[in-house]
Parts: C-alpha cells; structure tokens; sequence
C-alpha cells in the first residue's frame, strides 16, 4: 500500500513524495504532458489518484498547467494517476469551465468486443491504421495504451469555452466512427481525465505507456476537423413555409446535432449566470433552487451522456446557492432528470447518429421528427424560473420577445454604423461640417459657401451652430 489515507492534494502541496529513479517512465509522462499543455496554457489542471485498497478510493487536485510538469515526479510511484487533457478557468473539474480545449480523445475499449478481446495493442492498432485513420477520422498525434484498451489522442490549437458544442459533436462524431472497435461512449466528455504514461493500471499490472507517435509538431483545429471529417453543418433555411416542412435527417444529421449541443451549452450557462446574478443580490433562490438544479442536471446528462457524472456537476453546482440544498436531496429531487436523460437517449442510434422519433398526427407529404425527453420552450424557463427582463439581458438564450427585439435593434443599429460609430446621415453631416470648416477658413463669406455647397444661407448658420456646439 502506498499510504493510508494519499491524497492527490498532500502529494501536490509536498506532504507526500512518491517519486521514482525511473527516468525512461518519466520521460513518458513528461512527454504526454508537454504536447497536451503548452506554456500558453494558463487554466488549471486536474490531477488525479485512485490507489487500490486505499481509504480514500479517488481523490483530485488542481495544479495551473505550467506547474504541471515539476509536480508530476511526485505522482510516479502511485498507481492509476490521472490528469485533465482540457484545462478550466477555475480550479473545479467540470464541462462548463473549461478554460482550454487541447485535445480530442476517444478512449477504446477493443477488449471489451467479443471478437477483439485476445488481440494485441499493435494489433488494434494496425486496423486502425489501416482501415479507419485517414478513412474515417484523421490519423491521432499519438496512441496511448492504457494498460488495457487504448486512448486515441488529438492534438488541437487552444480554443476557448465557446467552442464546447463543436468540440463536442466532433467528439461525438469520431466515437461513432471507431464503434465497431469499441470506442467508448462515456470518453467524450470535455473534463475527462485519461492516464498518465509511465504509471502503473492496478487493474492488470501493467504500465500505461505512449505507445504509437505520428506527428506530435502539428495541432489540428476544430474548424479544419469539421470541415474536412464532418458532414457539412449546413445553416437553415430562411424561407419558413420551405423549411417547415423540410424532415430532420435521419442518419449524419450533424447540423441538428450540433444545434443541440449549442442550445444545452447556452442553456447550462444561463442557468450558471442567473444563480451567480442572484448570489450577488443576496437572493438564496429559495423555491427555484430544486428546478435549477434538475435542469442543470438533465442538460449536463444530454451533454455528457454520464449520470454519474451529472451528478457531480450538479452537486457543485449546488454547492454554489447561498443555502445549499442537502446532498440527500439533491440525489433524490434530481432522480428524474436520469430518467428524462434516458429517454433523451432515444433521439440517437447505436452509432450516436441523430434519428429522433417521428412524430404522431402529422398529415406532411414529408416524414417529421421530433426528440424524446424534455425539450422545455425558452417561455416555459422563463416563467419556472421567474427571470426577470433585468436578469434576462445577462442570458444568452434565456430571453423573453422584449429582450429578443431589443438586441436585434442593437445589432442592426450597430450594422448601419462605420468604423466611426456613425450612421450614414451622420456621416453626411460630419462630412458637411468638414467642408464647411474648411471653407471658412478660407475667409469666404455665408453666401459664398451656400452657393459652393448648394445649400441655402440659413443652413449655412445652422451648420456654424452645430460646429459651435461641439
């Protein structure tokens, strides 16, 4: 046994050292840490440790990502280390705050496939290679093995917190892909952490190693990734009658996938908004915090695909009310967003292609499909969560007709402006005012300038008040 009661923290913080004189192991992790986490990367890590038999069976820490790599002797000796490929704003492991997406992974589970389970690492690996990577999906940067399956890894340049719905569906994409080797359904989650090379799985002995490397100096980028792999996320169509009757696709939808994943990210970050925005006023949303939690919890399991996981994230976000829920309650009043979640499972096919169920009673010359599970109107959370038009101007989705008009007005206010911040007339106008300074510097008379601007003289005046004015 390591000790009693490792935890990824008194390991962090030095009081605990399980280093190794191993240098070859820890050029490994080195290795998988330095082409994950560049020196750009200034969110934080997630480090952490499952030792077998300990007390504490999982614990985690955060470390900044440039701190990373002096930390991580430290963790060697420990068996099943782990950390975070994406990086978060805060030191909380959760989808919603991730700082920087650094990679896509898909984690491959062969063993787990009747007709796989006695082939080799290299053998999974050699169909991969020759059947799916530049066929199916683009070739990864390297190939990690676990101990027992494998881990894919893709090396992406550094996006931001918006890019979470792309990022997801190319997830989503690239796992539907590899499912006839056993890719892993649950791997695409944004705050996953994947093994560390050169530590010991205490499930088999065996050491988790970088064991395939094709070219770790590039780094795709999502938007190259989806234009290259993905089918074509093509915009809707404006013409309402045209597109109203115009089915849901059955098989590739990408598009619809990722307006979905689009609406539940803006959704799960309202909802984070309203309760930071009523934490602030010293509201402790007593009455609103049961459904906000079985919202962010039905919305994270549609997103993630992970009850357990949900719950988690949920209790987190509980943790963040002025009077925090019970966790017994939470467990029990969020029960049903599973359930929910479950049927929301129902929209996809085995492959985790879109195919929705049709729907009943419609008499269209075309086949419609809708989606199972709860597809609230934004009126509806409105009105549940009592959003005020204040709170609403926060909100990126969660916004109400008034508040809909208000941004389009400013939008289109805000196309009519030049680089200047004026409209066209006003720019005919400071145009004028320019000829007219010139022109009275020239010493020319009132009457004179009227007749070079092809104005009368009483505008002339009101120009010269104008000029007067500012």
């Amino acid at each position: 046994m390591i000790s009693e009661f490792a935890t990824a923290r008194k390991i962090v913080q030095g009081q605990l050292d399980f280093s190794i004189n191993d240098s070859d192991r820890l050029r490994q992790a080195l290795d998988q840490i330095g082409w994950t986490h560049d020196d750009n990367d200034d969110g934080w890590v997630t480090i952490g440790i499952k030792p077998t038999g300990e007390k504490i069976s999982w614990s985690q820490y955060h470390v900044r990502a440039v701190e990373l790599a002096e930390t991580i002797n430290h963790f060697m000796a420990v068996p099943n280390v782990y950390f975070s490929q994406n990086s978060f704003y805060i030191p909380r492991r959760l989808s919603t705050n991730v700082r920087h997406f650094n990679a896509l992974f898909v984690d491959m589970d062969y063993y787990k496939v009747d007709s796989l389970r006695d082939f080799l690492p290299e053998q999974i690996i050699g169909q991969l290679e020759d059947n799916f990577f530049g066929e199916y999906v683009p070739k990864p940067n390297f190939v990690l093995c676990s101990g027992r399956g494998l881990t894919l890894i893709w090396m992406i340049e550094a996006v931001p917190q918006a890019a979470l719905p792309l990022w997801q569906v190319i997830e989503r994409y690239f796992i539907s892909q590899l499912s006839e080797l056993g890719s892993d359904p649950l791997s695409g989650d944004a705050s996953r952490v994947l093994r560390l090379a050169g530590t010991i799985n205490s499930k088999n002995g065996e050491m988790a190693k970088i064991l395939r490397v094709y070219d770790v100096q590039r780094k795709y980028t999502l938007r190259e990734i989806q234009s290259e792999w993905l089918p074509e996320l093509k915009p809707r169509n404006k013409d309402k009658k045209q597109a109203s009757r115009r089915p849901r696709k059955t098989s590739e939808n990408y598009y619809h996938i990722f307006t979905i994943y689009s609406l539940h990210a803006a959704r799960l970050i309202d909802i984070k908004t309203l309760q930071e925005l009523r934490t602030q006023a010293g509201d402790d949303c007593d009455g609103r915090r049961e459904m906000m939690c079985f919202l962010y919890r039905y919305w994270v399991c549609c997103f993630r695909d992970d009850d357990k996981g949900s719950l988690e994230e949920t209790l987190e976000f509980n943790s963040r009310f002025l009077k925090p829920l019970p966790e017994v309650e939470i467990k029990q009043d969020t029960a049903s967003a599973v359930t929910a979640w479950k049927e929301w499972q129902k929209n996809f096919d085995n492959k985790g292609k879109l195919v929705g169920c049709p729907t009943q009673g419609k008499k269209l010359k075309e086949q419609w499909y809708s989606l199972a599970g709860y597809n609230y109107k934004t009126g509806t959370l409105i009105k549940l969560l009592n959003i005020t038009d204040e709170e609403q101007k926060q909100m990126e989705t969660l916004i109400g007709t008034r508040e809909k008009y208000d941004r389009k007005n400013r939008e289109r206010n805000a196309r009519l402006r030049n680089e200047c911040g004026l409209t066209p007339k006003q720019q005919q106008m400071e145009n004028r005012l320019q000829s007219l300074r010139y022109l009275l510097r020239e010493d020319k008379t009132q009457q004179e300038i009227a007749d070079i601007m092809g104005v009368s003289t009483r505008t002339i005046r009101n120009y010269m008040k104008s000029i007067k004015n500012q």
